[in-house]
């Protein structure tokens, strides 16, 4: 890594304690550390690290950690790579994460609320639902599957262990279904009942509770459109299911924005005081949107590009670098029919059929305005049978 010294400055210590004299004397961007160590390991580490320096990014390397080991990791970590590693994949590792931040989050506050997240409230229904089934006698990992399908951070959460090595698997998988199958029925009970890395919010129903019902039937919706797009474009059923993936993770941002203290009435004022869109109000108070911030948390949490960029971009698919059809153009276009105004007349730009935030130059560029009628369709099918459990195989 000493080649690096040109671009970055970079500090070597031999112990946590050391590591932590550092940060407090120096500015740091990342952390990379063993797993073990003199005193105190990585685990430990990092969690002192999350809690007095949020803003810094956490990258483990481990051998094969063990099974509690690898649960601990899971609170504390960002990434994980597996021993032996090469420099270059910790130097890739490094600048992946630089790159999410210039394109994506460039507020330091912002970033240090992302960094230091410990875990993000799920649908209460649906986790109670997978806590019922775990404690089930016919507990099935199947149903379990389609109901983290149906959940925004427990399937974002899922696909960041799978697609990380913390348990040794190091393919890339971006379907919830097959990773809780990957992870198996030991470390998904671990996740759910001891380490509770999940959890729903607990007290009467307020403002936030209602907020991710609606967000949660919109980010279904959005998903399930999107699923209908790809298929109509395409044979791979592959592709499909994670269209569906990313437009159920498309609004994760919000979720995040959440975790801002103040931030929700803050949000709420600006919108009635300066009678603007939400969009605007995010990026007029915070300096980016929730699609930004729920491109750069994917990212961190190792999500593959393809999700990221639809995330990141579904409502402005221009800026991203792909030119053809692709993930970003099914949940653009369903997010789009399925937003404010949904495919009523009340909304429209240059046709009166077209919702005024669909993005026209965009489906132009790629030549499928033809293609239009069909994806309306797909939105209205969708939306007369309503919210249901997404259909799940291994």
């Amino acid at each position: 890594m000493r080649v690096m010294c040109s671009e970055w400055d970079l500090f070597f210590v031999e112990s946590g304690e050391e590591a932590l004299q550092k940060l407090s004397q120096n500015k740091i961007d990342v952390i990379v550390a063993d797993m073990r160590m003199p005193g105190m390991d990585g685990a430990e580490l990092f969690g002192i690290v999350r809690d007095y320096h949020p803003h810094v990014i956490r990258i483990i390397l481990s051998g094969q950690a063990g099974l509690e080991n690898s649960l601990r990791l899971t609170e504390v970590a960002h990434q994980y790579l597996a021993k032996p590693c090469h420099a270059s994949a910790i130097k890739d590792c490094i600048e992946r994460f630089f790159m999410l931040e210039r394109k994506f989050v460039k507020n330091v506050e912002i970033r240090k609320a992302i960094n230091g997240i410990q875990n993000l409230p799920s649908l209460p229904g649906l986790y109670n639902i997978i806590v019922e089934e775990l404690e089930s006698p016919k507990v099935s990992l199947k149903k379990i599957g389609e109901i983290i399908a149906q959940d925004m951070v427990m399937c974002a959460k899922v696909l960041q262990l799978v697609n990380s090595a913390f348990f040794g698997l190091p393919q890339e998988e971006a379907l919830p279904c097959q990773a809780v199958s990957f992870l198996g029925l030991k470390i998904i009970e671990e996740l759910f009942l001891s380490k509770q890395i999940f959890f729903a919010p607990e007290g009467e129903p307020g403002f936030n509770s209602l907020y991710l019902n609606e967000l949660w039937k919109h980010s279904v919706a959005v998903g399930e459109v999107a699923r209908e797009i790809a298929l109509g474009e395409t044979t791979d059923l592959k592709v499909a299911d994670e269209a569906y993936v990313a437009g159920l993770l498309h609004d994760i941002g919000k979720i995040v924005l959440l975790e801002i203290p103040e931030y929700s009435s803050r949000f709420r004022r600006h919108i009635y005081k300066k009678q603007c869109s939400p969009l605007t109000a995010e990026y007029e108070l915070l300096g980016v949107t929730h699609a930004g911030v729920g491109g750069y948390l994917l990212g961190l949490w190792n999500a593959p590009d393809r999700i990221v960029e639809a995330v990141a971009f579904h409502h402005c698919p221009e800026k991203a670098a792909g030119k053809h059809f692709s993930l970003l153009t099914c949940v653009h276009v369903a997010n789009s029919l399925l937003g404010p105004g949904g495919i009523s007349n009340e909304s429209i730009c240059e046709d009166s059929r077209f919702p005024r935030c669909l993005d026209i130059q965009y489906i132009k560029k790629l030549n499928l305005e033809s293609r239009l009628e069909s994806w309306f369709e797909c939105c209205r099918k969708v939306k007369n049978r309503g919210a249901h459990q997404p259909e799940c195989s291994f």
